[in-house]
């Protein structure tokens, strides 16, 4: 049986995997759903697989009540350093995007970039389901994708 969260923690092992920048769409979406800090103050943010956390790191810089969960704990623990480093905090847990943490109707923002598409196509609709049950009425999400066009398709 393939064991995901070994594999993720051996990739996390190399800083090729750790980006520093945040994605421009991920700061455009985060900049542009600024609203909710103030009409849900604070406003929760959830970045599901985290990675080294360069996305939980920006939300907690623009003000929001930041939190991360990720398979891999090197990942979590690379995040937890960026964080430290910083003097910013969030709450990091090591999960599953199918089963994730949280009780119903918990967050305004949520981030899923470029995680789902390495599950099953079941396990994407679980893990979107995931998303609907833990987003509070109104909230955004920002969930990337790949298409089948990706080089990365039937590698997985």
């Amino acid at each position: 049986m393939f064991d995901s969260s070994s594999h993720w923690d051996q990739l996390h092992e190399n800083p090729r995997f750790r980006p520093i920048y945040p994605n421009d769409h991920v700061v455009r979406f985060l900049m542009a759903n600024r609203e909710l800090l103030e009409k849900h103050h604070p406003a929760r943010f959830l970045d599901i697989g985290l990675g080294a956390g360069r996305h939980t790191k920006l939300a907690a810089e623009l003000g929001f009540r930041a939190f991360g969960v990720d398979i891999s704990f090197v990942g979590l623990q690379h995040a937890r350093e960026r964080l430290l480093a910083t003097g910013l905090q969030a709450s990091l847990s090591q999960a599953s995007m199918l089963a994730l943490p949280y009780i119903d109707c918990s967050f305004a923002v949520l981030l899923s970039y470029g995680v789902f598409y390495y599950g099953t196509a079941n396990e994407m609709r679980r893990s979107i389901a995931e998303v609907h049950r833990i987003l509070i009425p109104g909230g955004k999400a920002l969930v990337v994708l790949r298409t089948t066009d990706d080089y990365r398709f039937g590698k997985g």
